[in-house]
């Protein structure tokens, strides 16, 4: 193994030397996904015979366990109150076009009792059955817009759905898929609105998201933290909430946000703001029974 040296009396364990066998290729926001790069395993294969080549694992290994032991506390367990509500089955977006979601998310909706089931946009032509609610979270469906806006009974369905006052979150990409269209491709059109690319990242950041109204999610005055991640505009965001910049203060309005409705560019980190997700169940439980049709 090659020597390496960072400063005097530190200790260096290796390193993994440049090599362009193992450079992951990015687009506008960010890298591209493991699942479509046809050679990711192989990738990681060779980078692992890199790593056995260049570092020092078994010394690596006996550092580690020369740590001294500390208690771990699952944060989500101090979050979640007993009891859990079950029966409530929500419906998710996973496929390569919904493919970002915070584990978090799904965790703590599992802790609350719900039952997860996954759907693809992309590929599957209904809904599941007996569902109480629908998340749809962010991802690139700008990628995949053809095969999207060609699945016309799916989209069809989705629509009826929402309007007939199933319990709906969208997020980033998954407000873009409730559009009219996206760059000119029909899609779910739960709104009469169209989206197109922008030539930079719109509203990038951390933001602080203030309801102006009882909805969905929150109550009026009510403030959670969000982070935007997109280049696309709409020609309507909403006006339900306040999004304001935590680096520079700025204002605006966003989010379309109703009784049973919370959609816009925001991402979500319900651990940060259990409520949501209470009301959320709230909100299902009462569309089970019929009382938002």
């Amino acid at each position: 193994m090659r020597e390496c040296c960072i400063a005097e009396n530190i200790n260096c364990y290796g390193f993994i030397p440049t090599d362009k066998e193992i450079v992951l290729e990015s687009r506008h926001l960010g890298l591209i996904g493991s699942s479509e790069i046809e050679d990711f395993n192989e990738k990681i294969d060779y980078l692992s015979s890199l790593a056995e080549k260049y570092i020092k694992i078994d010394e690596l290994i006996e550092l580690a366990n020369s740590a001294v032991a500390i208690e771990f506390k699952n944060k989500l367990n101090s979050i979640v109150e007993k009891p859990v509500h079950k029966g409530l089955i929500i419906a998710i977006a996973r496929d390569d076009a919904f493919c970002f979601t915070y584990q978090e998310n799904l965790e703590l909706m599992e802790e609350k009792g719900f039952e997860l089931v996954y759907f693809s946009p992309l590929h599957d032509s209904s809904l599941p059955i007996n569902i109480s609610g629908l998340y749809f979270p962010g991802g690139y469906p700008e990628l995949h817009l053809e095969d999207i806006s060609a699945n016309k009974n799916l989209l069809m369905e989705i629509k009826e759905k929402i309007e007939d006052g199933l319990p709906t979150i969208a997020e980033c990409g998954g407000f873009l898929f409730l559009h009219r269209n996206v760059d000119k491709k029909d899609l779910v059109s739960l709104f009469d609105e169209s989206a197109i690319k922008g030539n930079h990242l719109q509203n990038f950041g951390y933001s602080s998201l203030e309801s102006k109204k009882d909805n969905l999610l929150f109550k009026k005055g009510e403030i959670t933290f969000v982070h935007e991640f997109h280049y696309y505009i709409s020609t309507n965001e909403g006006n339900s909430c306040i999004g304001t910049k935590l680096r520079d203060g700025i204002q605006r309005e966003c989010v379309i946000a109703t009784d049973t409705l919370f959609a816009g560019f925001p991402h979500l980190y319900f651990p940060s703001n259990p409520k949501m997700v209470e009301r959320f169940i709230n909100h299902m439980e009462k569309y089970k029974k019929g009382d938002n049709r």
